[in-house]
């Protein structure tokens, strides 16, 4: 197994026989002039078998980083459906990430998130891979994400479809503001987390953005929660004092 350097900041994983048009069939001796960027500043690639890895490319203070599956066992042999019916039973919050990349707009409900360190401030999203949302949080190098509350559940099926389109000059049927990086804040949401990117992680068919929080903002309300395939809303549980 030997290591090459060069690559682009758009750079997939690839294997000798499919390999994305943004980075072409290499090597440790044959490279493309597409995996020559300078930016990349030498840092190591390795080929695992039949499948390219790039291990930590950084792009300005990002960084992204593709998980060596080649060395991970054979999957087991899961029922999706039933995997998909257990993550259903996981309530969540409810978010709506956004971000802006120049004058393109664009956002998506997303309940994969949770806030990750205090030294530094950092919180983390899971977004498809394949998807609008992802390439342009990563073109861009920000995002925001806005935590809904009870009273948003309309907002939160405005970005819920997946073939929403990208806007041009703001995002189209609610009213945004901006904090520290340009990414849109949802007004009237619970809380913000206003983020760049602090690192990528593309772990099978998702991407896990790491978000260096620039600016935070937090109201009085309910959440929006979702379980079970539908929303929900916090309700008051009689406490008994006798068996506390």
């Amino acid at each position: 197994m030997e290591p090459f350097t060069g690559c682009t900041s758009r750079c997939r994983e690839a294997d000798s026989t499919r390999v994305s048009s943004r980075c072409r069939e290499a090597d440790s001796t044959r490279v493309s002039s597409r995996c020559r960027d300078s930016d990349c500043n030498g840092v190591p690639h390795v080929y695992l078998g039949r499948r390219l890895f790039r291990l930590a490319c950084y792009t300005g203070r990002r960084s992204t980083t593709y998980l060596p599956t080649a060395l991970a066992p054979e999957p087991a042999d899961v029922d999706i459906a039933q995997f998909k019916q257990a993550a259903r039973r996981f309530a969540s919050g409810v978010t709506v990430v956004t971000t802006r990349c120049e004058e393109h707009f664009h956002g998506g409900t997303v309940s994969a998130f949770f806030s990750l360190s205090l030294e530094p401030v950092q919180v983390l999203i899971s977004l498809s891979s394949s998807g609008r949302l992802a390439e342009l949080v990563e073109q861009s190098g920000i995002f925001a994400v806005n935590v809904l509350r009870a009273e948003q559940e309309s907002v939160s099926r405005l970005f819920s479809s997946p073939q929403r389109p990208t806007s041009l000059g703001g995002l189209p049927g609610v009213e945004t503001d901006v904090a520290a990086t340009g990414a849109p804040i949802v007004r009237g949401c619970l809380a913000y987390f206003d983020c760049v990117v602090a690192h990528a992680i593309v772990a099978g068919d998702h991407t896990l953005f790491i978000g260096q929080v620039r600016a935070v903002s937090v109201s009085d309300g309910q959440p929006l929660l979702y379980f079970d395939g539908a929303y929900r809303t916090l309700a008051a549980v009689p406490v008994d004092p006798v068996n506390l």
